[in-house]
């Protein structure tokens, strides 16, 4: 397979955290990111298709940590693009429904698939990964947005 496109790699991307009223720190992380382009299988000059890899993560240490349950890791993509035509479409294909984890986590995606058809100009990709805890915390961190 023939690779073309833009590509962005680093270590750690990005990560945030917050303490909560109890005294755990909540925290999200994403590295080892990267988007590369493909040429789009319908060959018009309006799609873009893109593949996605990296890991996301969470961590809760504290007093308290051992017993967070029910928190979710949701990884996700801001798409924009100047003008779309009628029937425009983005898709993607994702790795499955977000995890349940308990302190800490982290997910590793590969080969994760996308596309955006009938936009004109410029299309860009802002990776993100959410946090929610079962008591209301929430951390959501973004990569730096790229052009695809």
């Amino acid at each position: 397979m023939a690779l073309s496109g833009a590509t962005t790699s680093a270590g750690v991307d990005n990560a945030s955290s917050i303490v909560d009223s109890k005294g755990n720190r909540i925290e999200v992380l994403q590295s080892d990111t990267f988007i590369y382009t493909v040429p789009p299988l319908d060959s018009s000059p309006l799609s873009i298709e893109f593949f996605h890899g990296g890991v996301a993560s969470v961590k809760i240490d504290g007093p308290g940590a051992d017993g967070f349950t029910g928190t979710k890791l949701t990884i996700g993509y801001q798409i924009g693009y100047s003008v779309a035509l009628t029937g425009a479409t983005v898709a993607l294909y994702s790795p499955g429904p977000p995890p349940t984890v308990r302190s800490k986590a982290a997910v590793r995606l590969s080969g994760v698939h996308g596309y955006v058809q009938s936009a004109t100009g410029p299309v860009t990709i802002r990776p993100y990964a959410k946090v929610v805890t079962s008591n209301g915390g929430k951390v959501v961190i973004y990569v730096a947005q790229q052009q695809l």
